[in-house]
Protein backbone atom coordinates (compact mmCIF):
# COMPACT_ATOMS: atom_id res chain seq x y z
CA UNK A 1 0.00 0.00 0.00
CA UNK A 2 1.75 3.00 -1.25
CA UNK A 3 0.74 6.20 1.70
CA UNK A 4 -0.33 9.64 -0.14
CA UNK A 5 1.99 12.27 -0.68
CA UNK A 6 1.81 15.28 1.67
CA UNK A 7 1.12 19.00 -0.57
CA UNK A 8 4.25 19.95 0.44
CA UNK A 9 5.83 16.88 -0.72
CA UNK A 10 4.21 17.53 -4.17
CA UNK A 11 5.25 20.83 -4.35
CA UNK A 12 9.01 19.44 -3.80
CA UNK A 13 8.63 17.32 -6.13
CA UNK A 14 7.20 19.70 -8.90
CA UNK A 15 9.99 21.73 -8.37
CA UNK A 16 12.59 19.19 -8.33
CA UNK A 17 11.11 17.67 -12.09
CA UNK A 18 11.18 21.27 -13.31
CA UNK A 19 14.67 21.71 -12.25
CA UNK A 20 15.77 18.72 -13.75
CA UNK A 21 13.98 19.60 -16.88
CA UNK A 22 15.66 23.00 -17.42
CA UNK A 23 19.08 22.63 -19.83
CA UNK A 24 21.02 23.64 -17.08
CA UNK A 25 19.62 21.11 -14.51
CA UNK A 26 19.45 17.52 -15.77
CA UNK A 27 21.96 16.77 -12.75
CA UNK A 28 19.96 18.52 -10.04
CA UNK A 29 21.15 22.02 -11.17
CA UNK A 30 22.55 24.13 -7.92
CA UNK A 31 21.07 21.11 -5.60
CA UNK A 32 22.39 18.27 -7.12
CA UNK A 33 24.00 17.30 -3.46
CA UNK A 34 20.45 17.11 -2.37
CA UNK A 35 18.25 15.79 -5.59
CA UNK A 36 21.01 13.87 -7.40
CA UNK A 37 23.14 12.76 -4.61
CA UNK A 38 20.50 11.93 -1.99
CA UNK A 39 21.95 13.97 0.49
CA UNK A 40 18.81 15.17 2.09
CA UNK A 41 20.11 16.87 5.74
CA UNK A 42 19.34 19.77 7.10
CA UNK A 43 22.62 21.06 6.75
CA UNK A 44 22.89 20.25 3.22
CA UNK A 45 20.43 21.81 1.60
CA UNK A 46 21.14 24.85 3.38
CA UNK A 47 25.04 24.39 2.01
CA UNK A 48 23.30 24.31 -1.46
CA UNK A 49 21.01 27.46 -0.27
CA UNK A 50 24.22 29.76 0.85
CA UNK A 51 25.67 28.58 -2.31
CA UNK A 52 22.75 29.45 -4.69
CA UNK A 53 22.80 33.40 -2.96
CA UNK A 54 27.01 33.81 -3.11
CA UNK A 55 28.92 35.22 -6.15
CA UNK A 56 29.66 31.76 -6.74
CA UNK A 57 26.85 30.69 -8.00
CA UNK A 58 26.85 30.89 -11.69
CA UNK A 59 22.85 29.37 -12.53
CA UNK A 60 20.50 31.28 -14.17
CA UNK A 61 17.89 33.46 -12.59
CA UNK A 62 15.53 31.32 -12.95
CA UNK A 63 17.10 28.42 -12.11
CA UNK A 64 18.46 29.84 -8.58
CA UNK A 65 14.33 30.77 -7.99
CA UNK A 66 13.82 27.68 -8.80
CA UNK A 67 16.22 25.85 -6.33
CA UNK A 68 15.55 28.19 -3.68
CA UNK A 69 12.00 27.32 -3.77
CA UNK A 70 12.76 23.13 -3.60
CA UNK A 71 15.21 24.04 -1.41
CA UNK A 72 12.48 25.63 1.53
CA UNK A 73 10.13 23.35 0.64
CA UNK A 74 12.93 19.82 1.51
CA UNK A 75 13.77 22.14 4.43
CA UNK A 76 10.21 22.08 6.10
CA UNK A 77 9.48 18.63 5.67
CA UNK A 78 10.96 16.28 8.28
CA UNK A 79 13.58 13.73 7.16
CA UNK A 80 11.18 11.24 6.56
CA UNK A 81 8.96 12.67 4.04
CA UNK A 82 12.07 14.16 2.62
CA UNK A 83 13.38 10.91 1.84
CA UNK A 84 10.16 9.63 0.25
CA UNK A 85 10.69 12.72 -1.75
CA UNK A 86 13.82 11.57 -2.91
CA UNK A 87 13.16 7.83 -3.61
CA UNK A 88 10.53 9.40 -5.69
CA UNK A 89 12.11 11.29 -7.70
CA UNK A 90 14.74 8.26 -8.21
CA UNK A 91 12.10 5.96 -8.58
CA UNK A 92 10.23 8.18 -11.58
CA UNK A 93 7.16 8.12 -10.35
Amino acid sequence: MRLALTKLQNEAIELARQIYRMPEGRCGGPLHIVLDDGNIETEHIQWCVDYINSDECDASVEMKELCLKCADALIRLPARKRCKVYTTLCEGD
